[in-house]
């Protein structure tokens, strides 16, 4: 359901009706949380690995709260108009200022609802993790090979143009795997996964053919690293021997 109904007051224009209750405890409290998150990355007795953890977690929340602002000082906007309608008497020029402010409002803030719908959807719970990048030539021989490696400098280029870290890790004529490291990466690659297909003529084609040719591309999420302890207690060791004529005597 929308965030907001539209009724029409007395004088014709828009009232701006209370949004969603729930869906405001949220944004409320989700804007707590990163107030929280901003205050304690000022604490001077935080280790690198938790104000890492903490600077991540508000990177997250942080789009949210801007729009949820943006939100609430247009919503805000809108009363103070229609206060000044009220207000305006029989003053045609206040009159069509407060009018023109509602207009100019509007659809801004219905923008904002729907963004803030969309962004208080549950999230994938590897949206912020790194991730690794694996990309084969498939069919049309050495133009796969050329098209493969296009795309790799295709991602590269954006993951530089969105302030994330790349590192080749292996690399051949027809296959590269590259992780990609920075804020909320799988988010925004993980439905480049699938095969990728071109056509076009090659710069080797001298007949002017035209050539289709794929390579497939893998987005996977980083694991964290863990620690296997096995106890000694918990395995044991058996000793085998097998013996036999003609030399079978292990």
């Amino acid at each position: 359901s929308s965030m907001r109904s539209q009724q029409r007051g007395r004088a014709g224009l828009l009232t701006v009706a209370m949004a969603d209750p729930a869906m405001i405890k949220r944004l409320e409290n989700t804007a707590m949380q990163f107030e929280g998150l901003t205050q304690q990355l000022g604490d001077p007795s935080l280790d690198t690995q938790s104000m890492l953890k903490i600077t991540m977690k508000r990177a997250s929340l942080e789009e949210v709260v801007t729009c949820y602002n943006d939100w609430k000082e247009s919503t805000e906007g809108v009363e103070e108009a229609q206060l000044l309608f009220q207000e305006a008497g029989d003053d045609p020029e206040m009159k069509e200022m407060a009018r023109e402010e509602m207009k100019m409002l509007e659809p801004k803030i219905l923008a904002l609802e729907e963004r803030l719908k969309i962004l208080m959807l549950p999230k994938d719970p590897n949206d912020d993790r790194d991730v690794m990048v694996e990309i084969r030539a498939g069919t049309g021989g050495d133009e796969a090979a050329i098209w493969a490696r296009e795309l790799m400098g295709v991602y590269t280029k954006y993951a530089l143009s969105q302030g994330w870290k790349t590192e080749m890790l292996e690399e051949s004529d027809s296959s590269f795997v590259m992780s990609v490291r920075g804020g909320s990466v799988f988010s925004k690659m993980k439905f480049e996964s699938g095969v990728h297909r071109v056509q076009r003529v090659p710069a080797t084609e001298t007949q002017g053919r035209v050539h289709t040719s794929t390579a497939t591309v893998a987005i996977m999420p980083e694991v964290d690293e863990v620690t296997v302890k096995i106890d000694p207690k918990e395995y044991t060791l058996t000793t085998a021997r097998s013996s036999g004529a003609g030399g079978q005597n292990v």
